[in-house]
């Protein structure tokens, strides 16, 4: 259970403060309404829930409820019924708390996109205008048939670049460990039979000692430079210049811009596609892809398009002129334009940057393997010569 801090007013319209508990802030506001006060402001208190910690509504969780969703109202069952069977079955408390809320939403006369609209950091805005053009036109059982098919997409694209990485994370991972180990409990040992030597050491021995000197004299220093590199680095992530410079960064680089640039580029063709599918206005699509790109350049880029599209300019016009909008993609939605038909030409064209972006991430991968394990060679190496070539000298003395 969690403890709320919140502020309503009374039946005598008077301010009120204090605390309820409840298993999540859903429950917690309908607490307070049954008790007729009405709410002005709530957040948890300021203690410590480990319970908390494994509460949240991930990707995976949402693209299952979309898809549960949409082969139960496919198959006629009501929208309220179909939540509460969802709700039924699912074991993780925060999530069903969500759903019976959407329930009682949707039993009051509320609209779905409404309801969902109560909870942005969970369903996201492309998800609240698909669905409120399902409402609108009627079609709410195709268009969530299109949002679970997008969301299985945008997740598989996801896994491929996480299990692409794991590999060398892991190998890194252990490279680091081992490298401490050897720096904290082997070399030292091997400095003293050097010293009882009095026999002249090659350079790489002596970087070798002094690395190890410093690490088990000064590892403290290690850590605070660690934790400070960490500091430095999220507060110039956080900042909006620092958020920028990074995004460049990753559509500018050689080797990271063709992954990164594929799955920006994937990502506005499919949601553009899909929102154009369910009947939303090209130029709400627009602002609905740029809060939801992840990228301060491309969202700055969409943004400047959307200002061009009010003004009666084709779309393809301003993307043509941004240096980092790829010419197919200004290409393919002038003829997409053209031709009345800009849905399936954006679905074309994301299925084309879905493959060339897997096919990129398939070569990554294969080519970080060798450079890891030449790597991995190289400080072998450095390590054993380093090691052996003072050891070999000493016996030739003896």
């Amino acid at each position: 259970m969690t403890k709320f801090l919140y502020k309503a007013k009374d039946t005598a319209g008077d301010l009120v403060s204090g605390t309820v508990t409840a298993e999540n802030q859903v429950e917690a506001e309908d607490l307070l309404k049954k008790n007729n006060f009405l709410l002005v402001d709530i957040e948890t208190a300021n203690t410590i829930d480990l319970g908390s910690v494994f509460r949240r509504f991930s990707d995976r969780d949402k693209g299952i409820f979309i898809r549960q969703l949409s082969t139960m109202v496919a198959a006629g069952i009501p929208l309220p019924k179909a939540i509460g069977v969802i709700a039924s079955q699912t074991e993780n408390e925060f999530i069903k708390g969500i759903y019976f809320k959407l329930v009682d939403d949707l039993e009051r006369g509320q609209n779905f996109s409404v309801a969902l609209s109560q909870f942005p950091r969970i369903f996201t805005p492309v998800m609240v205008a698909v669905i409120r053009s399902g409402e609108q036109t009627g079609n709410l059982e195709e268009v969530l048939k299109q949002l679970s098919i997008q969301m299985e997409r945008d997740s598989r694209l996801i896994s491929k670049i996480k299990n692409a990485m794991i590999y060398p994370i892991v190998i890194l991972v252990a490279m680091i460990a081992i490298a401490t180990a050897m720096l904290v409990f082997v070399i030292p040992k091997f400095k003293d039979i050097f010293a009882a030597s009095n026999s002249e050491l090659p350079l790489s021995t002596k970087m070798l000692i002094g690395l190890s000197d410093s690490l088990v004299g000064s590892w403290y220093y290690y850590l605070i430079a660690l934790i400070f590199l960490y500091l430095l680095t999220r507060s110039i992530l956080i900042s909006d210049q620092g958020q920028y410079s990074f995004d460049l960064f990753k559509i500018r680089t050689p080797i990271v811009s063709p992954i990164a640039k594929g799955i920006y580029m994937t990502r506005l063709s499919q949601t553009m596609s899909m929102l154009n599918r369910s009947g939303v206005p090209i130029l709400e699509s627009l602002k609905i892809i740029s809060s939801v790109i992840n990228n301060q350049v491309y969202q700055e880029g969409l943004d400047y398009a959307a200002s061009q599209v009010e003004k009666g300019i084709p779309l393809s016009v301003p993307l043509e002129k941004n240096p980092y909008f790829p010419p197919l993609v200004s290409q393919m939605i002038a003829i997409g334009e053209e031709t009345g038909h800009l849905e399936s030409v954006m679905e074309k064209l994301g299925q084309f940057y879905e493959e060339e972006t897997d096919d990129k991430i398939k070569n990554i991968a294969s080519l970080i393997e060798p450079i890891i394990l030449v790597v991995l060679g190289v400080a072998v190496a450095f390590v054993m010569i380093s090691i052996l070539t003072p050891i070999y000298r000493i016996a030739q003395l003896q």
